[in-house]
Formats: structure tokens, sequence, C-alpha cells
């Protein structure tokens, strides 16, 4: 409630500011922050038209500001489910400054689309701009998986291997990549090596990892999406895969809480 009563201030906040504002640039950033707010509350279509408002129908020659709208604008319909929508506003972001990141996120677009064709362009785009994050070489390895191209997936995530590093995230990558591999043994090691280091997300990455070791008894499989899900409680996804896991063990009851905190997310 508190939370609710925040936000309702600053949305009365804006509307005050608007009102009193003259400069359009001040205008377009209190609907900008008005965006965000909206977006963060989960409002997706209100968010949208104040990004768009923000934008004030420009379509090209973008500013540092506006690019920074157009990110918020796409990751919003990215959330809304409109992924169509989130892929045509990357292209303007794309078009205005070809980063990594830019290629990236419109990647991962195209294979929430199943455009796997064009995810794999802009995946390899991002990866020549920077060749050191994991993130685009996994979805670079599941956009290639979804064209069936097996070897040259294979070849992308031993690529990504030679990233290295030894930091808990970097750990956690290495441990994904090595399940994908099928490689169990150096999987646990890195997992457990990120664990070591208090880095959480190897509790995802460890259930995973017993549900292939025991798939007769998901038990210990279902303790790591426990206690990830018990510092982590805003992963949809992870809910997802816990309810799974239970349904496997056959403990309905639990499955069906744990999806109904997955829906409300």
């Amino acid at each position: 409630r508190s939370e609710l009563k925040l936000y309702d201030d600053a949305m009365a906040s804006f509307n005050k500011a608007l009102e009193l504002m003259k400069r359009d640039k001040d205008i377009q950033l209190v609907h900008r922050a008005m965006g965000i707010s909206l977006l963060y509350q989960g409002k997706y279509d209100e968010a949208l038209e104040s990004f768009d408002k923000a934008l004030d129908g420009k379509d090209s020659r973008y500013s540092a500001t506006e690019i920074d709208i157009l990110y918020y604008k796409a990751e919003t319909q990215d959330k809304a489910g409109k992924y169509v929508d989130a892929v045509m506003t990357y292209t303007q972001i794309v078009d205005a400054e070809k980063t990594a990141d830019a290629y990236m996120l419109r990647g991962l677009e195209y294979v929430k689309v199943g455009d796997s064709t064009n995810a794999e362009t802009d995946l390899r785009a991002a990866i020549k701009k920077d060749k050191k994050n994991y993130e685009i070489y996994l979805a670079l390895y599941e956009a290639l998986m979804d064209q069936n191209k097996t070897d040259d997936a294979r070849s992308v995530l031993n690529e990504a291997l030679e990233l290295g590093g030894g930091k808990g995230a970097d750990l956690v990558n290495q441990g994904k990549i090595y399940l994908k591999l099928g490689d169990l043994t150096m999987a646990e090691e890195k997992l457990q090596k990120a664990m070591d280091k208090g880095e959480i997300s190897a509790n995802l990455g460890m259930a995973e990892l017993n549900m292939l070791k025991t798939p007769s008894d998901y038990t210990l499989a279902c303790q790591y999406f426990e206690t990830y899900l018990a510092a982590v409680t805003n992963d949809a996804e992870a809910y997802n895969e816990y309810g799974l896991c239970l349904m496997a063990m056959e403990d309905y009851a639990k499955a069906e809480m744990i999806f109904t905190q997955g829906v409300a997310l």
C-alpha cells in the first residue's frame, strides 16, 4: 500500500509539473518519468502512451534522451507481450545507433517472434561489437538450435567458454554452457564455485543440474528452487520451472500455489 501511495503521489506531481512546464524539453522529461513509473506499476498501455507523448511523433534523428525513451518503450512492449512492436522499436534504435546492446535486444525479440534467422544475424552483429557478453552467446545458441544448426550452436558455446572470468555471474554462465554441452561434471564444478561466491542465481543452474542427474527424484532440485525464490521473488520464469519440478514430484497442490504466484507477476 505504501508503494502504491508513492506511485500515486509521483503521478500527481508529474501531472502538476505538466501544468507548469513551458519548455518542450522539460515536458518531454516529465512524460518520460511518467512512462517509467507506469512501466514499473505494470500499466503497460498507459506507459506506452506516455512514452509516445515524450517522443511527440518523432521518427528519426533522435537525441540521446529520445534514444533512452525508445529503450524504455521497447522494454514496455516486451513486457506487454507485444514482441513485433518491440522489434520495430529496437529497429529504430539500431538505425540510430548500431551498438551491441541494440542488436542484442532486437535479436532477443526476434527469438520471441520465432524469427530465428534475423535473430542469428543480429546476435552475430552484437558479438562482433562486444565479444565479452555471455548473454549474447547464449541467445545465439538458442537461435541456432531453433534452426537445427546443432554444430554451429555447439561451436558458439565453446567460443563463449573462452571468455573465462572468475566472478560469480561468469561462473554461472560457464555452468549453463557446460549443462548445454552435456558435461555435468564441469557444470557442477562451475556452479558450486559460483555458490561459494554467494551468487544466488547459481541455485537455478544447480536445480537444472540435479534434474538431469536424478531424473527420478527432483527433491534436491526443488530445494534449490526454494532457495533461489526465497531471495529473488520477481522471477516468473523461475516460478514456472519450480512448478514443473513440483508437478514431476506429484506435489500438485504446491505446484498450483507456485504457478499462481508466477502468474501474479
